[in-house]
């Protein structure tokens, strides 16, 4: 079966993924959940896309792309129930609320339409980007890296930052480096899903599989690392472990920047002198 052979679909949103629109369309035509992701054939670590390579058939040209979002920064599958309040789309029961593709991107926070802070419960209490001051000057930066052209030394700074921010730097399953910050994301009223995750060393490679509380901290971290990195003056560098800023000074050693590779180790070695 193709799509173009169903008896009715649901109606897409622009810039809708195709998953969601698809899951909207199961709930249109009353399928159990099991069927029809049997005749669907999601591939489990990318559900925009059949398992077997295969399209859907004729779907609406309104959906987004995928593919317009780099692998290492699209949003784990198990994590893409994210949605904005204010995006639903009218049905003749309840409103629906479409994820979009936009959204699937890990540096993504916020509803650039309605400037909502994303989550896991669109339908309640949505916070304005604009009510803290910190988020909406983070929100920002991350908008700037994903839309704009920047000078390659300033995006590959944001990439290491993310993660180094994102990362158990630990010998054993524990916490990323920027875990302590998800008190502030709570503090500030984003609600977001707060599972207790554990990661593997030197884990997870993308940030896109951490939770979403975890997520939100990593980028708050790296976001505050930027800003003490360009211009002391403004906050203090982050606590993270020692082999998280022995990894960005290396790296930064060989062939980056050689005055951020020289600030990079004094925090380093600072940090192996009794400071986190």
């Amino acid at each position: 079966m193709r799509i173009e052979d169903l008896p009715a679909a649901a109606t897409p949103c622009v810039g809708e993924s195709i998953y969601s629109w698809l899951e909207a369309t199961r709930v249109q035509l009353g399928v159990g959940a099991p069927e029809w992701r049997q005749w669907c054939g999601f591939s489990r670590e990318e559900p925009e896309r059949r398992t077997s390579g295969e399209g859907w058939g004729d779907l609406p040209t309104e959906l987004g792309q995928i593919e317009r979002i780099p692998a290492s920064w699209r949003i784990a599958a198990e994590w893409r129930g994210i949605g904005c309040s204010e995006c639903a789309v009218a049905t003749s029961r309840n409103p629906r609320y479409p994820v979009l593709v936009d959204w699937l991107d890990a540096r993504t926070i916020a509803c650039a339409q309605h400037r909502l802070l994303l989550s896991y419960q669109p339908a309640e209490d949505a916070m304005p980007v604009d009510s803290n001051a910190e988020l909406l000057a983070m929100w920002r930066w991350l908008e700037q890296w994903r839309l704009e052209s920047l000078a390659r030394q300033d995006a590959k700074l944001r990439r290491d930052l993310v993660l180094a921010s994102g990362r158990n730097w630990g010998p054993g399953f524990g916490a990323i480096a920027s875990a302590e910050l998800a008190w502030v994301i709570e503090g500030s009223g984003w609600r977001l899903p707060k599972p207790q995750r554990q990661y593997r060393p030197l884990g997870p490679a993308r940030i896109g599989s951490l939770s979403p509380i975890d997520r939100a901290a990593s980028l708050l971290g790296a976001y505050r690392a930027w800003m003490a990195l360009s211009d002391p003056s403004t906050q203090s560098l982050p606590a993270w472990p020692t082999p998280a800023w022995d990894w960005l000074a290396r790296r930064w050693c060989r062939g980056g920047d050689e005055r951020l590779g020289a600030m990079l180790t004094g925090v380093a070695v600072a940090s192996r002198g009794g400071r986190r």
